[in-house]
């Protein structure tokens, strides 16, 4: 990629690329005992293009059909050995004496945010949040998303899936690592991270060492000490002890949304998706427990959505938590009114717009009938879920909020008469809207991709003559660099993918 931050990001990003990829892959995954994908993945499109990346997953897997053990140490452990040889390069004045770390510029762009899932705002002080790039790392903003920095480039792993903020104490943060919805981009995962003075400094939890990827986070609002988790592989992990140690109290194939009750946080929700071995089908299910995430039960009316793509995401309504809302990738909300229980489609017109790859869903902390949820574009119920209504409609470089839609949350003081600011996250970083009630497509929006630098590029390439760098990334089509400016423009939109500029004729420039 070449936003790298710095030779050490750089060497991690190649090196280590083969250990950390393969961990995440848009075909879904396997059962444990029996790798076959589900029905509606093993059908490849027409021209075929998944082909090549599963060839080369194949050659990252050992016999077992699994990332072998400890290969991702081993890529740190060598990205290392080559800075330090470097550096005696630079010492001796032989190999590479015309390139040392400070001869690196970056070149951003400053303009275009990458995919980013999670983001979390200090309670009080509501102008410092922390947004999770899932392949650019923790970053910090002071002034309420206008200007991001990186907070700290050589954590062993950049790829933030998850974050969360202990409610009853804003200096306890956890960050989850990897990205665990079966897409190719991601990046997997390491473990999780902890700070404990308000994310100024991190620092790893070895007993989540081995994990793969962190889904989702939730910290029990009265001690920061109870943390529940959704993880893939694994399902629902719980720690009563700030992660010192966990439990596995609900196993499945992957956990997804997990949440305490705000009032009572001896009563939880969360989801998981699994694989039936008698079919051979993915499903999606909503769980409750009633003992702090100690145990789980199944959710009648959302107990079995039989589709890979059906993902359910669910939240309490704050106001009144006895009531709970499931997005669902059929299209539908469901609601529930015995606080997870049991849940009944309500919806009559629109869609969620939800699918495998998005599944958000924010309910309106002061009144029950608003939510938001979304997939290719926000989307807005102002009546309980029964009808839905798109609220934006934006792309690559622009201020509506970019597809995908990724996740939401209110500001701190969110009140719902003079404050009702709103934060999205998507596939092209974060957005804000100041009136959640009155956005809509083309209206109401604000753009926070300010030097927040994590545009996730697939290949890049340059032309010495004229210093220009082409590169083409996820989501955000493929970017234009000319020389002396790191912003970039937008030649061509999509996936980018590899780029050649012709070397020849500048001009000329060829990408996928």
């Amino acid at each position: 990629m070449f936003t790298t931050r710095s030779t050490a990001l750089l060497g991690l990003s190649l090196l280590a690329a083969a250990a950390v990829l393969g961990a995440s892959c848009r075909t879904p995954p396997a059962a444990p005992a029996n790798r076959t994908p589900p029905a509606q993945e093993t059908l490849p499109k027409a021209s075929h293009p998944d082909k090549a990346f599963q060839w080369r997953r194949l050659a990252w897997l050992d016999e077992n059909g699994r990332i072998a053990p400890g290969s991702y140490a081993r890529a740190l452990m060598q990205r290392d050995m080559m800075v330090r040889e470097q550096a005696l390069d630079r010492a001796g004045g032989t190999r590479n004496a015309g390139i040392t770390r400070y001869s690196w510029r970056e070149r951003g762009p400053q303009n275009i945010g990458g995919r980013t899932r999670s983001l979390v705002i200090h309670p009080t002080q509501t102008n410092r949040m922390w947004a999770g790039a899932v392949s650019g790392g923790i970053w910090y903003s002071a002034d309420g998303g206008y200007n991001w920095a990186p907070v700290n480039d050589s954590m062993q792993n950049l790829a933030i899936g998850a974050m969360a903020i202990a409610p009853s104490n804003p200096s306890i943060m956890y960050a989850g690592t990897g990205e665990g919805v079966f897409n190719g981009d991601a990046i997997g995962g390491i473990g999780m991270y902890k700070s404990i003075d308000g994310g100024t400094t991190w620092t790893f939890l070895s007993s989540t060492t081995g994990w793969d990827n962190v889904v989702s986070i939730a910290v029990h609002p009265t001690n920061p000490n109870i943390v529940l988790v959704g993880k893939r592989y694994g399902g629902i992990y719980r720690t009563i002890n700030g992660g010192s140690s966990w439990i596995n109290p609900y196993w499945a194939q992957g956990g997804y949304d997990v949440n305490f009750n705000p009032s009572n946080p001896t009563q939880c929700i969360a989801t998981v998706i699994d694989y039936n071995f008698s079919t051979g089908e993915w499903f999606h299910r909503a769980l409750w427990s009633s003992t702090t995430g100690g145990t789980w039960n199944t959710a009648t009316g959302l107990d079995y959505r039989n589709d890979f793509g059906w993902r359910i995401s669910v939240e309490y309504a704050r106001s009144n938590p006895s009531i709970v809302y499931g997005s669902c990738g059929d299209g539908k909300i469901y609601k529930s009114t015995d606080g997870g229980h049991n849940y009944t489609a309500v919806t009559t017109s629109g869609s969620t717009q939800n699918s495998w790859y998005c599944g958000l869903l924010w309910v309106d902390p002061t009144n029950p009938n608003v939510l938001v949820t979304g997939g290719g574009a926000v989307v807005r119920s102002t009546d309980g879920g029964a009808t839905i209504t798109q609220i934006s409609g934006g792309y690559i470089d622009t201020i509506d909020p970019h597809p995908d839609i990724q996740y939401a949350v209110a500001d701190p003081g969110f009140n719902g008469t003079t404050n009702r600011r709103v934060y999205i996250t998507t596939d092209g970083a974060t957005y804000r809207t100041d009136d959640i009630y009155a956005a809509a497509p083309g209206d109401g929006w604000a753009r926070l991709d300010k030097t927040y630098r994590t545009t996730q590029f697939y290949g890049a390439a340059g032309n010495g003559t004229t210093g220009r760098i082409y590169g083409g990334t996820q989501d955000n089509g493929s970017l234009l660099l000319d020389p002396g400016s790191d912003l970039a423009t937008v030649p061509f939109g999509g996936d980018g993918g590899f780029c050649a500029v012709d070397p020849g004729n500048h001009n000329y420039l060829y990408g996928e």
